[in-house]
């Protein structure tokens, strides 16, 4: 009795181990996805006369899927931001955050990534001006 369920134990594992090995694909396990450095740098218009709150600059870089990371001016160093992203296409936007309201898109950039890219990304201060004297 004891070798019969040694038996059936050990034809269950050699079974388990061949179905679990077979699921990770035909060609073996998925590669990581490939990261590539997005380097965005900060070219400002208008910054001398901007008389607002530099802390509601946001830069949002929206994938494909319209999934966003956002950082604020106070949170970037030396006039560029560095994001580790995928391969794909990119919309790069610097916008000026109102509550309540609709943000005032101050640059805004489309970029197709294959690989590690540096991309310049102009700010018009003068936007946030207009929008106010409308």
């Amino acid at each position: 009795m004891k070798r019969i369920k040694f038996l059936i134990m050990s034809l269950s594992i050699i079974i388990m181990s061949a179905v679990l090995t077979s699921c990770e694909g035909i060609d073996g396990p998925d590669p990581p996805p490939q990261i590539v450095e997005m380097i965005i740098h900060l070219e400002y218009d208008g910054l001398e006369d901007f008389q607002g709150e530099l802390s509601r600059i946001g830069i949002f870089v929206t994938d494909e899927n319209g999934s966003f990371i956002v950082r604020l001016a106070d949170e970037i160093n030396d006039n560029m931001i560095i994001y580790n992203v995928t391969p794909g296409i990119y919309v790069i936007s610097a916008e000026y955050i109102i509550p309540d309201t609709d943000n005032i898109i101050l640059g805004s950039t489309r970029v197709e990534l294959k690989g590690s890219l540096d991309i310049p990304l102009k700010i018009d201060f003068n936007k946030i001006q207009i929008q106010n004297n409308n």
